[in-house]
């Protein structure tokens, strides 16, 4: 049977849950930056770029795997994306083409076919190359709709990367890898995007693929100011990675030899551990003690809401007015404000994105305080729904 090594790219800043499965190699991805986690190695023994991982995201495991690790086949993926081993025609809940899953637990990766290892290797071992689904760049929330990948990541509100940086990538790629260039115009220019760098593959396409990539954008990273980068444009080269990946997927289809399986990602939502001890320790522990003494009253709040229910269409008519109120004001503020940062942007967007940037991000209780009240939001709305 192959050796078969699947690494997992875990977060430095959080102790995220981790699948019982040998396959799957836990790494903490820019391990040189953070403390040790247990459980997890790391990504900064051997020959590493763990101190770039802000700038390189996933692909710093990547590059670590492909230096320190041997085996018959590599993998990819991240510690909430997996590629699913089942064949049950799950709905699709996202506009990226990924499969949404609430928790990470063995229930779920029961129903993904991930926790048998003796199947997965019986799987993986038929194919050549097994990666993800494409998905169609335009299906994307946003206004105007993106028309390709190139206007999906040069002129998203969140600033992937830049059109000059694009620019250098083409001169990079053929001048050093002229067979994958036309492809790489391709990716661009095709609406349907293979992003995210979630795969298996044999050694030899892995090697491949990896000689492609890394000489690639340790050639671009030379013509980029790293320093000060925030937010996602602080991760270009990562978005960059997605954008070269998506390209070599396309080499190995148009080989027209190799066997490839194509498969959905399932996005587990809530993989972090210590969200979920807090909450499940400290949130549960005082709704139980708020719950178990009002029963009555929720009992009489039951039969109240009947009542409530006959208003709600003259609720809806409220709401209908409200929106309509609240929506001539924004319009009228966003003239405004449009007016008065003028001189400094070009769009009322551009406006709001530079206000909210400004805001530090949250960190430690702070951070985990928030992923909570996510879960809690959440819980609440099943139990309204019920």
């Amino acid at each position: 049977m192959s050796n078969i090594k699947i690494f997992v790219s875990h977060r430095r800043d959080m102790i995220s849950s981790t699948i019982k499965n040998p396959l799957y190699v836990n790494v903490v991805c820019g391990q040189a930056l953070a403390e040790a986690q247990k459980g997890k190695i790391g990504d900064n023994t051997g020959d590493n770029i763990s101190e770039k991982a802000p700038y390189y995201c996933e692909l710093s495991v990547q590059y670590w795997a492909w230096k320190n690790q041997d085996a018959d086949y590599y993998g990819l993926c991240h510690y909430r994306r997996y590629l699913s081993f089942s064949d049950h025609p799950f709905q699709i809940q996202n506009p990226q083409g990924m499969v949404v899953s609430n928790e990470l637990n063995s229930k779920e990766c029961k129903k993904y076919n991930l926790l048998s290892c003796s199947k997965m290797k019986k799987e993986i071992c038929k194919y050549d190359i097994i990666t993800s689904e494409t998905w169609d760049v335009s299906k994307l929330d946003n206004v105007p709709k993106f028309t390709n990948v190139y206007d999906a990541i040069v002129n998203s509100p969140a600033l992937f990367t830049r059109s000059d940086t694009i620019d250098k990538l083409k001169s990079i790629v053929f001048k050093k890898f002229p067979q994958y260039y036309n492809l790489m115009l391709e990716e661009l220019n095709s609406k349907m995007h293979r992003g995210f760098n979630c795969f298996i593959m044999k050694k030899e396409l892995f090697n491949e693929m990896c000689n492609f990539e890394f000489t690639t954008l340790f050639s671009l990273e030379k013509t980029l100011d790293l320093n000060g980068r925030t937010g996602f444009y602080e991760r270009e080269i990562g978005y960059i990675g997605e954008i070269l990946y998506g390209t070599f997927m396309r080499w190995a289809f148009n080989q027209e030899k190799f066997k490839i399986k194509t498969t959905k990602i399932v996005l587990f939502l809530n993989t972090d551990i210590k969200t979920k001890c807090f909450f499940e320790k400290k949130v549960f522990r005082k709704l139980k003690n708020v719950v178990r003494p009002n029963y009555g009253n929720i009992k009489k709040m039951k039969n109240e809401l009947k009542d409530v229910q006959m208003n709600v269409l003259s609720v809806k008519n409220m709401c209908k007015n409200i929106t309509k109120s609240v929506n001539q004001t924004v319009n009228m503020f966003n003239r405004g404000l449009l007016a008065t940062l003028g001189q400094t942007y070009n769009s009322v967007d551009e406006a709001f994105l530079a206000f909210w940037k400004s805001f530090p991000k949250a960190t430690g209780d702070l951070r985990i305080i928030q992923q909570a009240q996510t879960v809690l939001l959440k819980d609440f709305q099943r139990i309204c729904q019920k």
